[in-house]
């Protein structure tokens, strides 16, 4: 599996680029990880297109770009539509358990997560994001 990312860096702003995302004969889905942060209680909000979204039982899908969205801790992201952006976008808010550290036992918790799906095998994926740190809202201007 190989990938080529930049991240440019612009004050409270990071453009993410990534290119020639391969896993020739994978036999998993790629994905790249837009955010995925912990929802601390259960008025942590975040946002998808300006719809305000809440709980842990939330998921958004998306055939490629054109979305903005807000991780629950207020940092705003947005895919633009292009042509790099037509691999399926996810939004999901839920309970998540996973090992801990020690690998001696589970940790559970409540999660928003985003990414974009590169499918199985990719041969030539590639993505474009920014992240506007502490947006809120304002990130649909962004």
């Amino acid at each position: 599996m190989t990938a080529l990312k930049s991240y440019f860096f612009f004050g409270d702003k990071i453009l993410c680029l990534g290119s020639d995302i391969k896993d020739i004969g994978g036999i998993y889905p790629v994905h790249t990880t837009l955010f995925q942060t912990q929802i601390s209680n259960a008025s942590n909000t975040g946002l998808i297109n300006g719809a305000v979204v809440s709980g842990n039982n939330y998921t958004f899908n998306a055939n490629g770009g054109g979305i903005w969205a807000t991780d629950s801790n207020g940092n705003g992201y947005v895919v633009p539509n292009t042509g790099y952006n037509n691999n399926p976008i996810t939004i999901k808010r839920s309970n998540q358990t996973s090992p801990n550290q020690s690998n001696n036992g589970n940790l559970t918790g409540d999660f928003s997560k985003a990414f974009i799906d590169h499918g199985m095998s990719p041969s030539a994926s590639a993505y474009q994001y920014a992240i506007q740190l502490q947006a809120g809202a304002s990130t649909e201007n962004f």
